[in-house]
């Protein structure tokens, strides 16, 4: 029996136990007619309207609307080439949602995402769905959440390698984390005496035969300080994955790991030299018979310098077992789209420094980090600041520097034309970065 079917059986028994007790007739709480009769001596006139408009209150509260527009102008700047004529862009986003609690035992929500770019050829809009769900119990005990749903797995502020779930790997530079959610049954059942939480997950994502479903099995325990999370995850076509993530407090440290362990995997891996100019490229390897590891450990101390406040440091070392160890074969990964941003590299590194509502500075964050692909020894700094300037509305700055050797965090690229070679025909041309610089405003209302 796969995981997926697993998944889907332990799913499929829950629903049909599921309660069916209709709700309670909304009309005629709201018109009074539950209450006394009217021709009762204690209700008047003045008491139905009171609880027409306290009953009308409790409904409405039954169902919120909300949203978060953020717009934004992105700026980047290459090594070469005037200030001037350097592109930006304004990939600015709005997200509304509907949150809807009819009882403290069923809730539906859903969030639509509007994309628009005035820089974009054609300045088109574009629209997403990025959560559609509806969440219900059984006696209590078992939790069903189904429809397309955020999920965010691991411990790492920088690299989450036991983030099975999610297709794409998440932007640890973004503002925040702008991934659509996951089309899939979760089944949570809560071990409140035990500190744990077990899940059974049935992957939908993408899936359009039973036999393209995917499953994981993932469990979440509390063990004194410290917190441990085992995971297991498979879909047709793709590698196993085995994953255990811990967040444990160590004197004034917070201590965070993740492991995983990937079998299977059918992207290919290139080996050889990238030479064009004397015909050599590298040549696809296959690794699906390997266990290649992944492993991210980091720290953070906080330090208080007053009695109310603290300045946060941080820092977090990634080994990719699936990364190359120097920036040679970049051409080729960008030709064959096997270039994967934060994950290209074997060996990273990130620092980082946050400072949050300093001295009489309220809802201003400033954040000082570094990433570095220690593999080819490049490197990104940036500065982020963030205040509220009015009740709901945030200005988001920050501006980022690359530097060291030409590498993922600092690449450009010349290769001129080959004709002999097909796949270098019109040669290559990658501008080096140097300046990245945004500013945006979000709204949240």
């Amino acid at each position: 029996m796969t995981l997926a079917t697993l998944a889907l059986l332990i799913c499929g028994a829950v629903a049909s136990a599921t309660d069916d007790t209709p709700p309670a007739d909304r009309d005629a709480d709201i018109f009074g007619e539950s209450a006394a009769p009217a021709s009762s001596d204690t209700t008047t006139r003045s008491d139905t309207g009171d609880r027409l408009v306290a009953q009308t209150a409790a409904e409405d509260d039954k169902l919120t609307l909300g949203s978060r527009m953020y717009l934004r102008l992105d700026y980047a700047a290459s090594v070469r080439g005037r200030a001037l004529t350097q592109p930006f862009s304004s990939p600015s986003l709005l997200d509304v949602y509907l949150d809807a609690r009819p009882n403290e035992r069923i809730r539906a929500f859903a969030n639509g995402r509007l994309l628009y770019d005035f820089t974009a050829a054609g300045a088109e809009t574009r629209a997403q769905l990025n959560e559609l769900w509806m969440k219900f119990d059984v006696g209590r005990v078992l939790f069903l959440t189904a429809g397309t749903q955020p999920v965010r797995g691991g411990t790492g502020r920088f690299w989450n390698p036991t983030d099975f779930l999610n297709q794409q790997r998440k932007d640890p530079l973004a503002a925040f984390d702008e991934r659509l959610g996951v089309t899939m049954v979760k089944a949570h059942v809560p071990l409140e005496g035990l500190g744990t939480n077990l899940y059974a997950i049935a992957n939908l994502d993408g899936a359009t035969r039973p036999d393209n479903v995917g499953g994981a099995l993932r469990a979440e325990m509390v063990l004194g300080p410290s917190e441990l999370s085992l995971s297991i995850g498979k879909r047709q076509g793709d590698a196993w994955r085995l994953g255990g993530d811990l967040s444990a407090g160590a004197g004034p440290f917070d201590l965070k790991a993740e492991v995983a362990l990937l079998h299977g995997v059918g992207a290919p891996y290139y080996r050889g030299r990238f030479d064009p100019a004397r015909w050599s490229l590298p040549t696809a390897e296959s690794r699906a018979n390997e266990w290649i590891p992944q492993a991210v450990v980091g720290l953070e101390w906080g330090i208080n310098y007053t009695d109310e406040d603290a300045v946060y440091l941080g820092a977090e070392y990634f080994y990719n077992g699936f990364g190359y160890t120097s920036a040679r074969k970049y051409p080729w990964l960008l030709y064959n789209h096997a270039f994967v941003p934060f994950y290209t590299g074997e060996q990273y590194a990130a620092a980082y420094v946050t400072l949050p509502d300093p001295g009489r500075l309220r809802d201003t964050t400033f954040i000082v980090s570094t990433l570095g692909n220690l593999s080819d020894r490049s490197f990104v700094s940036r500065f982020d600041y963030r205040v509220r300037v009015l009740t709901y509305l945030d200005l988001v700055t920050f501006v980022s520097v690359h530097y060291g050797k030409i590498g993922e965090f600092h690449y450009g690229l010349e290769v001129a034309a080959v004709p002999a070679v097909p796949e270098l025909a019109a040669g290559m041309h990658i501008p080096q970065p140097f300046i990245d610089a945004g500013l945006g405003l979000q709204l949240k209302f």
